[in-house]
């Protein structure tokens, strides 16, 4: 008599399709600005978010994930990944395009200018400060933005002289998140008590996020600057 085995669940991906809104975004990035298709491209701290794979095709796509059990989760799908530190990765040739959605790690300047080439562009979000943190890199120049939010109906693309001053001096959003969370306690405690597997700080944001704790006001975003989930263009100008 055998002996009926479960099959084993395969672990969850995300940004698989343009129903969801990293990927349709990083869509509409690439068409509005003819990105070309055969770019090479880095992807640090994104986890399972496989959307630059899905625009970009898998291949042309390199994911540095912090967890080991991503690094499989992703390898065992097809796609390319390594695991490590993005401070501490040193590619074989720079990247043309990097991107950056709820990235953990930081942006250093010397990971930043091993990574990407003289002309290429990074595409970050600011839940996690990458946007804030690239703006102070030299030579990373902000070139466009996705406003105010890529889950907004009417987000648009700014650029050249429709790129704000507000939205050149981008403010750290996790520190006025960590405020945001303060006045929030019993909110905060109540939605997340029940949440198993939170473990950071950036995996509460998220979660807040996805449950509209945080849903972005334009206006608000205008005057604090963070747009934690609009979409940042800079390109390396040196």
């Amino acid at each position: 008599m055998g002996t009926n085995v479960s099959p084993r669940k395969q672990p969850e991906l995300f940004g698989l399709t343009f129903r969801e809104p990293e990927a349709a975004a990083l869509l509409s990035f690439q068409e509005r600005y003819s990105i070309p298709l055969d770019q090479q491209i880095v992807c640090p701290g994104m986890g399972r978010n496989v959307c630059a794979s899905t625009v970009f095709g898998p291949d042309n796509v390199m994911n540095i994930v912090t967890a080991e059990s991503d690094c499989q989760a992703l390898q065992a799908a097809g796609y390319r990944s390594t695991r490590g530190l993005f401070a501490d990765y040193y590619p074989k040739a720079e990247a043309d395009l990097l991107v950056s959605i709820d990235g953990d790690g930081e942006p250093t300047p010397s990971a930043l200018w091993r990574a990407v080439r003289v002309g290429g562009l990074a595409v970050v979000n600011n839940l996690t400060d990458w946007a804030v943190g690239i703006s102070r890199v030299p030579h990373m120049q902000l070139v466009s933005a996705f406003l105010p939010d890529i889950r907004h109906p009417d987000a648009y693309w700014a650029d050249g002289p429709n790129l704000a001053d507000s939205v050149r001096n981008i403010t750290p959003s996790a520190h006025h998140h960590r405020d945001i969370l303060t006045g929030l306690e019993l909110e905060r405690s109540l939605v997340l008590g029940a949440r198993a597997g939170l473990t950071n700080h950036i995996e509460e944001l998220r979660a807040l996020r996805d449950l509209e704790y945080l849903e972005p006001d334009p206006e608000m975003q205008l005057r604090h600057g963070s747009f934690y989930d609009a979409l940042f263009i800079f390109r390396r100008e040196a």
